[in-house]
């Protein structure tokens, strides 16, 4: 069983479907986990659902303290299951993991970096290089991308 981490409702992830669809095509089992920010109404039994309603227009300090909310659920969820491998969707799901599930899942995920929102925090940048060393690959979505760390670093761009 395989792992999607994802931050937000399934609809905003275009991407997320370039990933489905190749573990559809190896006929892989796979979960879903994703916040469920817009409550709205999910049936698919592949989907680990964090329901909690933030409206995109709250307070960036009440969504800081859902965020932790969802990242204490991920832990939670990534200690108990079994996954066989992880795939982190954008740049601050990787953010949601903890030390003891980055150390069990180490060589096993896959980091997909979206967008450099946060880089200029150096704690940010710190971490995210963590990341980037514990996983098995991580993808970018642009060669750009490539600027932000060493060229010691591989990076498989996906689109």
């Amino acid at each position: 069983m395989i792992g999607i981490i994802h931050l937000i409702n399934t609809e905003f992830s275009p991407y997320i479907k370039k990933y489905t669809s190749i573990l559809d095509e190896l006929q892989l089992e796979y979960e879903i986990v994703f916040w469920n920010r817009l409550n709205y109404e999910y049936t698919r039994k592949e989907f680990v659902v964090y329901n909690d309603y933030t409206p995109l227009e709250t307070s960036k300090y009440k969504k800081a303290l859902k965020f932790m909310r969802y990242r204490k659920f991920v832990n939670r969820i990534l200690s108990q299951k079994k996954y066989s491998k992880v795939i982190f969707l954008t740049t601050l799901t990787g953010f949601l993991v903890n030390t003891k599930n980055l150390k069990k899942y180490r060589g096993k995920f896959i980091f997909d970096i979206r967008d450099y929102t946060y880089e200029n925090n150096i704690f940010f940048r710190f971490f995210e290089k963590k990341i980037i060393n514990y996983s098995r690959i991580t993808t970018i979505s642009s060669p750009y991308f490539k600027n932000f760390y060493q060229s010691s670093i591989t990076y498989c761009p996906i689109t």
